[in-house]
């Protein structure tokens, strides 16, 4: 049977890491402190796979706590989720520019903290499986930067960019040009209804997609430390881990991933472009298709019309030469019965050839629909 994961629940108040004991306990191996310091102390012995951080805390905050964490080699990967009675954009900010991975307001249901407490064991665990693929990623992605150069990764996403049919795959094309970079990033595609967030980690982190939603209509460039996010109208970019050791580089790759973004937002305008066409087009075949059957079935009906009509007044003429022989009648009312039979059959060889017109006029439209359909090679 495997180990449980284990959870850290750092707050001051005895009531509130109770209750999350209770919660936890019957699927994680549950600590709990009371202070940030003690937090610092046990969390390298204890290694857990998650921490639940409570933000207001005596003596040092919860902010203070998640930074320390951050900046040290062993616990910078914990994933840390802020416990707080505050929901404020400003708070949540706070707690991402400090590397939160997520936020719960309290009072919470315990529904939504195992929820949280699961989504957060499993996007640790899958970053664990991806650790090696993504640095082996890395260094391949910096070898390849130093032959083309940083430009370079511009102009062959560019280019590259216009193979993509679809938002999917030009997302992961941009995440890929970031890893080129040796950048792990993560993208947010708009387009009408649709929104895509995928980033090169494999997991998504609940609280970045959230700030990047909330942060995709303000400035075109946006830093929170080593953390840069770049907006444009359909796409917006998270950049994680700039190298702020180096400013001219730091400059250069800022640039130059503004350049790349600028594209890849055009190219979604053009996706969104061609995808209409497509839908119009499709559109199009229907109508085409229906006003063809339609118009056969109007054919056929018409000339089963026209022989029938011919085969009733072959009908009424045999039947009237017939009845002569039998009803008596002078050769005047023979004659004038004729006129009336003879006129009904020239009203209807007038409406026949009045038919020929409707259709020489189908037959018309018919020939400009299979020409319609010759063009769009349907």
């Amino acid at each position: 049977m495997s180990a449980k994961s284990k959870v850290l629940v750092v707050d001051d108040e005895p009531f509130n890491r109770e209750i999350m004991q209770d919660i936890l306990e019957p699927e994680y191996e549950v600590s709990y402190v009371a202070s940030g310091q003690e937090c610092l102390d046990i969390v390298d012995k204890l290694q857990p796979g998650l921490i639940l951080l409570d933000i207001s805390m005596p003596g040092m905050s919860g902010y203070e706590v998640c930074k320390r964490l951050k900046n040290e080699s062993d616990s910078r990967d914990i994933p840390i989720t802020f416990v707080s009675a505050l929901d404020t954009l400003a708070e949540r900010l706070a707690g991402y520019e400090v590397g939160g991975d997520d936020y719960i307001t309290k009072p919470f249901e315990a529904k939504e903290l195992i929820n949280k407490v699961n989504i957060a064991i499993k996007i640790r665990e899958a970053q664990k499986s991806l650790k090696e693929q993504a640095d082996f990623a890395t260094s391949t992605a910096m070898n390849a930067i130093s032959n083309s150069g940083e430009l370079g990764t511009v102009l062959q996403f560019l280019g590259q960019s216009f193979s993509c049919d679809d938002h999917e795959s030009l997302t992961q094309l941009t995440i890929d040009s970031m890893l080129s970079y040796g950048l792990r990033t993560t993208v947010q595609l708009r387009s009408g209804k649709t929104v895509i967030t995928k980033s090169s980690d494999g997991s998504l982190n609940p609280l970045e997609s959230t700030v990047m939603t909330r942060l995709c209509q303000e400035d075109r460039i946006i830093d929170m430390g080593q953390r840069t996010i770049i907006n444009y109208p359909h796409i917006s970019v998270l950049i994680k881990g700039m190298p702020m050791d180096d400013a001219e580089k730091y400059g250069r790759i800022k640039d130059n991933i503004a350049l790349l973004v600028e594209g890849a937002n055009a190219r979604i305008k053009a996706i969104d472009v061609q995808l209409n066409l497509d839908r119009q087009r499709n559109g199009l075949v229907r109508m085409v298709e229906s006003t063809q059957n339609t118009l056969e079935r109007v054919a056929t009906k018409y000339e089963q019309n026209k022989i029938k009509s011919m085969g009733i007044l072959a009908e009424l003429v045999s039947n009237v030469e017939k009845s002569f022989s039998w009803l008596g009648l002078s050769e005047d009312q023979e004659n004038q019965f004729m006129r009336m039979v003879n006129k009904s059959i020239q009203e209807t060889i007038d409406l026949y050839h009045d038919g020929l017109e409707i259709d020489a006029g189908v037959s018309e439209v018919m020939s400009e629909v299979e020409n319609i359909m010759n063009e769009f090679d349907i």
